[in-house]
């Protein structure tokens, strides 16, 4: 029955007139819900006001700014919240929940107020962001927002997003309010860690005397050692004092820290090389060792002068004071430097290389093994112009295995020509380096070669295993057609098979699980 569409249509009463109301009320709600959805599907792109396009205005996705304060569009009504003007900082940053909450609008830019919202409404990677950019525009976090986030660090829910933020924050101020916390011996010790931590990101130097009495207190506690590695990031007058506490302690429970701390401290390079110096004067073993063991974790990010100290002693062993008949010192200290070498790359990599493929020697084992700590495509053109035809079988299988773990597509021709070396072990050695370096260019040289690996168990094995670790469909028919191969050869690879299936299938080259 259709509607009366006259103006004088009759009312509807009681019952039916009620439920007429609340659905004209759905209806419009419903509406007004697909308008907006029209809306923000058809607005188009916010006003150019100078800020998008990755900058404060950028889009993160529909409806979600990249930052917290919305600039209004020209002709609007700008709403203001209320009661913003009587607000204390405590109030106007206040916790809106632990899960975040993401605010509204599309066009957006950095002030100080929107640093304090962000703040307000829990959005962390927002707040980082801005904390960002405004220290990139040489400006000053607000001080009520800092002494917020200092307030944050006792709240155990929001105390790792109060840190990440506070490790941002690089002023003086800032740096002397989260050592002064840290000292604090009524604050919890979780607190007092959140701040050594916070020290950790950024650096601050301001508050390094307190940071250093701290530390001195109780070097092997909790406490002590997150003040090494907040030292660590600080630089400057906390590196002879980190270096004093390794003398200090060369064989304990802190030494670990200690090395590690020093391994990644700001401007340690002069420091630490001056100290290897003194060590290679004075012929003090276990400084030089302890020195090369730091230098190994810092691998490539080795410093200019500490790297040339330790070119030093891998070029000329007599570089070091040795005491008389010390041998078994030369050749643990020989074995460090060489190790270190390989990691640092460039040039002392170039040297490592040539001890391993260069005549034999005491070294050449020790330099052999330690090529697998190149990477990139410098250290596979230097290990592919080492290959030689009468190199050693046992070094050119370590060499290629090497090749293997650079990571670069540089190594891909040496390693698929040594595929059909006379040596078995310098074959499978090709093969796994295939394997470790993922390269599709080389899947067409492995499914040519994997049938007539039958008998060879470990090659045919290298194989179906690179197959599966280059993670390309185009090795799945190979590998199914060994699947019904009912030879016994192929039956003993099939967990094997199974397993490069089910890495392709996947997409993910580590996968354990069979197919």
């Amino acid at each position: 029955m259709r509607r009366p569409s006259s103006p004088h249509a009759p009312r509807r009463h009681g019952a039916a007139a009620s439920k007429g109301l609340v659905v004209a009320a759905l209806v419009a709600i419903v509406a007004v819900g697909a308008g907006s959805l029209w809306y923000l599907a058809t607005s188009g792109e916010p006003e150019d006001d100078g800020l998008s396009g990755g900058g404060d205005g950028e889009v993160v996705g529909p409806g979600l700014p990249r930052s917290g304060v919305r600039k209004p569009r020209a002709g609007a009504v700008q709403e203001e919240d209320e009661g913003d003007e009587d607000e204390g900082i405590e109030d106007s940053l206040l916790p809106v929940g632990k899960g975040g909450r993401e605010p509204e609008g599309d066009v957006f830019e950095i002030n100080e107020d929107s640093l304090r919202k962000v703040l307000r409404l829990r959005v962390w990677e927002e707040l980082l962001r801005q904390i960002d950019e405004w220290e990139a525009k040489g400006k000053t976090v607000p001080r009520d927002v800092v002494e917020s986030l200092l307030a944050l660090l006792r709240d155990e829910g929001l105390r790792l997003d109060a840190v990440a933020a506070l490790g941002r924050i690089h002023d003086d101020a800032t740096g002397h309010a989260l050592a002064s916390l840290a000292s604090d011996a009524t604050a919890p010790e979780s607190v007092r860690i959140a701040a050594l931590d916070a020290l950790s990101r950024s650096g601050q130097a301001a508050g390094v005397v307190a940071v250093m009495d701290l530390a001195k207190a109780d070097l092997s506690g909790p406490l002590g050692r997150r003040a090494v590695f907040a030292l660590a990031a600080m630089g400057g007058d906390a590196v002879p004092f980190l270096l004093g506490a390794l003398d200090a302690h060369p064989d304990d429970e802190t030494t670990d820290a200690l090395v590690s701390a020093l391994a990644r401290a700001k401007g340690a390079d002069g420091a630490l090389a001056g100290s290897m110096r003194l060590a290679r004067a004075e012929g003090d073993v276990r400084r030089i060792e302890t020195l090369l063991r730091l230098a190994t974790q810092s691998a490539d990010r080795t410093g200019p002068e500490l790297r040339a100290e330790v070119l030093q002693i891998l070029r000329n062993l007599e570089s070091v004071a040795w005491k008389a008949d010390d041998e078994d010192s030369k050749a643990r200290i020989y074995a460090s430097a060489i190790s270190v070498a390989a990691g640092m790359g460039g040039d002392a990599y170039r040297d490592v290389v040539r001890l391993a493929t260069g005549p034999k020697s005491d070294v050449q084992g020790y330099a052999a093994y330690a090529l697998s700590r190149g990477k990139g495509d410098e250290a596979a053109v230097a290990l592919s112009s080492s290959l030689r035809p009468d190199m050693d079988p046992f070094v050119r299988s370590l060499v290629l295995q090497a090749l293997g773990a650079t990571g670069s597509k540089k190594a891909t021709a040496s390693l698929v020509s040594a595929l059909d070396d006379a040596d078995p072990g310098v074959r499978r050695s090709a093969a796994a380096g295939i394997a470790e370096g993922r390269d599709p260019a080389a899947l067409e040289a492995v499914l040519a070669r994997v049938g007539s690996a039958k008998g060879d168990f470990e090659l045919a094995r290298t194989y179906v295993d690179a197959i599966g670790r280059i993670c390309v469909k185009k090795g799945l028919p190979k590998l199914e057609e060994l699947q019904k191969d009912p030879d016994p050869f192929w039956r003993d690879l099939d967990p094997f098979v199974r397993r490069a299936v089910a890495r392709i299938e996947s997409g993910n080259p580590d996968a354990q699980r069979l197919k």
